[in-house]
């Protein structure tokens, strides 16, 4: 437990490494009850680590009802009752996570968000409307996902065969970016293994990619094809326009 000092709030930082195939819910339960059994009144929380668990696993759906605010990079992901003013990931290579920052308000008056027994009483706080991670096309415009599987936070089930078994041509395919990729366990949002956007996914019929529209807020193939400038007119007196008379024109 730390303390803020600019605010004098006080941080339970909670840190984990899940299991691999192991997303269930006594594995989420676990979770809450370490989170619980540490979390005192008036605690901004924040809970990070390689869960090896993506959104819309058992295991993470019971631990992000009590930690409701989240910075998502997939199996990685840095959870908190606090605000999140912006995150997103990068490649961490040579490692086969992703990096995963986080920026986090944190009330001025040393007062966040309390321990409950019930979950769904603790109010989230959302995430800014132009927060990196909260921008992606709604999921019935995403092309190409398996049986409808979407997972939250901007990733989805997909086929692999379009797109080269690539999360970074797949979602180059809508105008988005790929901020992460994985292999998926059982036809579910459950990770059996992440890998770097460009990398390929192969001996599978379907990944899990993670999209996101482009920073500027353009689509790639916005980005990738500026438009031509519209030329400037030259002015009525330009020296293209000034000359005599055609009569006063010799030979």
């Amino acid at each position: 437990r730390l303390q803020h000092h600019a605010t004098g709030s006080t941080v339970l930082f909670v840190n984990t490494h899940g299991p691999l195939n192991g997303c269930t819910s006594a594995l989420g339960n676990n979770w809450v009850d370490g989170v619980n059994d540490n979390w005192h009144h008036g605690d901004l929380v924040f809970m990070t680590g390689d869960y090896n668990c993506g959104t819309g696993s058992t295991a993470m759906n019971l631990i992000k009802a009590v930690l409701t605010n989240a910075v998502d990079g997939g199996i990685d992901q840095i959870l908190t009752t606090g605000h999140v003013v912006s995150g997103g990931t990068r490649p961490g290579s040579p490692s086969d996570h992703p990096l995963v920052k986080g920026v986090f308000g944190v009330p001025a008056d040393g007062r966040s968000t309390e321990a409950q027994s019930t979950p769904s009483e603790i109010a989230p706080t959302p995430s800014p409307p132009n927060s990196h991670l909260s921008e992606c096309a709604a999921f019935d415009q995403w092309p190409s996902v398996d049986g409808g599987v979407t997972c939250g936070g901007c990733t989805a089930l997909v086929l692999t065969a379009p797109f080269d078994g690539r999360c970074d041509k797949y979602c180059e395919s809508f105008g988005h970016v790929c901020s992460a990729a994985a292999e998926e366990l059982s036809e579910n949002c459950e990770v059996k293994h992440t890998a770097e956007c460009d990398e390929q996914i192969s001996g599978t019929s379907d990944m899990l990619c993670t999209c996101h529209v482009p920073s500027d807020g353009r689509s790639s193939e916005t980005q990738s094809t500026p438009s031509e400038p519209a030329p400037t007119p030259s002015p009525p007196n330009s020296q293209t326009s000034e000359c005599a008379a055609f009569d006063q024109w010799p030979s």
